[in-house]
């Protein structure tokens, strides 16, 4: 059975034997099934956490496998799900809890990963299977079963945006191994209660 199902999304799989989707059902980290929300109700049971997506969009999680200088809180908050080795950075790897921390040692910057990209499609392909090919991996990358259940979901179609407005695009959730681990609403309900509560002392 499954610990977590969503339903009633937009899920873009990046399988070409699946290319869309609108449900997914996880267990213990993984990708049990994908397809119609039929292809998953056999999975969900009383223990399992359904979660309504309404329509949101969906993508395999984004890899980072070039050196970022973002800290893990950004990372999420672009979609990042998981990324490559890399000693310099604002990461902190030794409490990183966010993220899929990988082994595989990361590409330099001069790769220029979006360089002969023109709309968002291009770099969403760049960041989830290409790059997981590029790093030797077929357990990311694609939402497909046997994969990790990491996501990227935004809020509207990234897929029909330029590049330099996708750059600019904030995740509204991202997804590791099943789980919610950043959620645009809650982190700006806890930036202005932050806000608030030094305002009072």
């Amino acid at each position: 059975m499954a610990d977590h199902v969503y339903i009633n999304g937009i899920i873009f799989t990046q399988n070409s034997d699946i290319p869309q989707a609108s449900a997914v059902a996880c267990e213990d980290g993984r990708i049990i099934a994908v397809g119609s929300y039929d292809d998953v109700r056999e999975f969900i049971s009383k223990t399992t956490r359904v979660t309504d997506l309404e329509g949101k969009y969906v993508f395999p999680g984004f890899i980072e496998d070039e050196e970022s200088y973002l800290d893990e809180e950004d990372m999420a908050d672009k979609g990042f799900t998981s990324v490559a080795y890399f000693t310099g950075g604002e990461l902190d790897r030794e409490n990183c809890t966010k993220l899929r921390l990988l082994d595989n040692p990361c590409i330099r910057r001069s790769s220029l990963k979006f360089g002969n990209c023109d709309m968002a499609r291009d770099a969403i392909k760049q960041l989830t299977v290409i790059a997981a090919e590029v790093l030797g991996r077929n357990d990311i990358g694609v939402i497909e079963v046997g994969r990790y259940a990491d996501f990227t979901v935004f809020e509207e179609n990234p897929m029909k945006k330029n590049l330099r407005y996708f750059t600019n695009m904030h995740a509204e959730q991202t997804i590791v191994g099943g789980e919610i681990v950043y959620d645009a609403e809650e982190a700006l309900m806890d930036e202005m209660y932050t806000l608030m509560t030094g305002m009072l002392v």
